[in-house]
């Protein structure tokens, strides 16, 4: 995936720049984390990369092509979960993951599989049958890990995934990005959170609705108190 020169603008009283200039790649078989200040932009350009909205001027390239060419077809091969989990409260966990697959027009029983799968993983399976009303921020927010990756999608985008989580499901997700990683089919996946520093394979820094190239995590884990550049 590769964002050139990406512009958005706000509407306010005066018009001003939501973000201005990004330009940035994340490449397959890596973990792209991006940085920034609160109010810099990052959320409103994960929702220009998912096509949530539109952007002033720029591109979008997946594959070589622009997004905008065939929205649907790239929606379809992209796994996103937002900073916030809305879902609708009154379906269960297993209805809503049900629901997601059906969206997707996904096959039924290779997909009831993957469902289970993805309950066991994230320790859902025994509240698979409770209202998602009644479900915690964490509970909420393994659901739509969940609904991201039933599909098997070829590029993954998280909105500060690991807000909700507790430790253990933590660790759980990032041995799976790490398998998803070292697939070979290699899987990019483009991450707005990076506390845990042994994710990232690659840091695009955003400052002042702006981002600067995207650089080599070891550069910027080399920056950190106590942490040393990992081997890769």
């Amino acid at each position: 995936m590769r964002v050139e020169t990406l512009n958005a603008e706000q509407q306010a009283a005066l018009i001003k720049a939501a973000v201005d200039g990004v330009s940035f790649s994340a490449r397959a078989g890596e973990v792209t984390g991006y940085l920034g200040p609160n109010g810099s932009g990052k959320s409103t350009t994960m929702k220009m990369i998912t096509g949530l909205i539109e952007m002033t001027s720029g591109k979008i390239l997946f594959d070589g092509e622009p997004i905008q060419r065939d929205l649907i077809a790239y929606k379809q091969r992209m796994g996103y979960v937002p900073e916030e989990p809305h879902l609708y409260g009154h379906l269960m966990g297993l209805e809503y993951l049900v629901m997601v697959g059906q969206l997707r027009n996904l096959p039924v029983k290779p997909t009831a599989d993957r469902i289970d799968g993805l309950l066991r993983l994230f320790a859902l399976r025994g509240d698979r049958h409770v209202a998602i009303s009644s479900y915690s921020q964490g509970m909420r927010q393994k659901v739509l890990l969940s609904a991201a990756l039933m599909h098997n999608p070829d590029l993954i985008l998280l909105d500060e995934p690991f807000s909700a989580l507790d430790v253990g499901t933590a660790l759980v997700l990032l041995n799976r990005f790490e398998t998803l990683r070292s697939s070979s089919k290699g899987r990019p996946l483009f991450c707005h959170y990076v506390a845990y520093y042994s994710l990232p394979s690659r840091i695009a820094q955003s400052r002042n609705r702006s981002f600067g190239i995207s650089f080599p995590f070891n550069r910027f884990r080399a920056t950190l108190p106590g942490l040393r550049p990992s081997a890769r």
